[in-house]
């Protein structure tokens, strides 16, 4: 999977938001970065699109309930 932030492909390390792939260096910087910091508003816009995004891109609750009801 690929990281929305730097679109390096990772396999193990990093974490899902809302069912986006942020690496571990990505991470890093997210939890490490000052407002002051000239990347700031480039992590913080691609954070908000993840939360907009959530409700129409990501699957409910229930589809997800659903689909483990089927296993």
């Amino acid at each position: 999977m690929n990281c929305i932030f730097c679109g390096e492909k990772t396999v193990a390390d990093g974490l899902w938001v809302l069912g986006s792939h942020i690496c571990a260096l990505c991470e890093s910087k997210i939890v490490t970065i000052d407002a002051g910091d000239a990347n700031y508003d480039f992590y913080k816009s691609g954070l908000k699109k993840m939360w907009r995004c959530a409700g129409a891109c990501s699957p409910s609750a229930e589809t997800i309930l659903a689909s483990l009801a089927r296993r």
